[in-house]
């Protein structure tokens, strides 16, 4: 049985300048870019499916922008924060040159 019908996207004329922006600047981060190119293209009316695979993502995912879009506004463009530590780089330890060695020719 298929789930329910995708509804429509509606944006806001403010939004919908932004998004485009996104996308002209050159210099927006690539999930930033290709979220923004979900959001615009499911409020010109294409369906999920189609947007899936116009981006090159999963299904799903433009299920996911589309939701966290309209609960949280523009702010659904930027990443959440994950869970756990934190990665961290630990310093070289004393002493130790990090350049590689290559094996000597005799």
């Amino acid at each position: 049985m298929p789930g329910p019908a995708p509804r429509g996207l509606e944006l806001t004329i403010e939004h919908l300048e932004i998004l485009q922006r996104n996308l002209r600047t050159g210099k927006t981060e690539h999930r930033v870019a290709y979220r923004s190119r979900i959001l615009l293209l499911r409020a010109e009316g294409y369906g999920p499916s189609s947007v899936a695979e116009m981006v090159g993502k999963d299904r799903t995912t433009v299920w996911r922008t589309e939701e966290h879009y309209r609960t949280e506004g523009l702010e659904a463009l930027c990443d959440h924060p994950r869970p756990g530590r934190p990665r961290t780089i630990s310093p070289p330890a004393e002493g130790k040159d990090r350049s590689p060695r290559l094996p000597v020719a005799s």
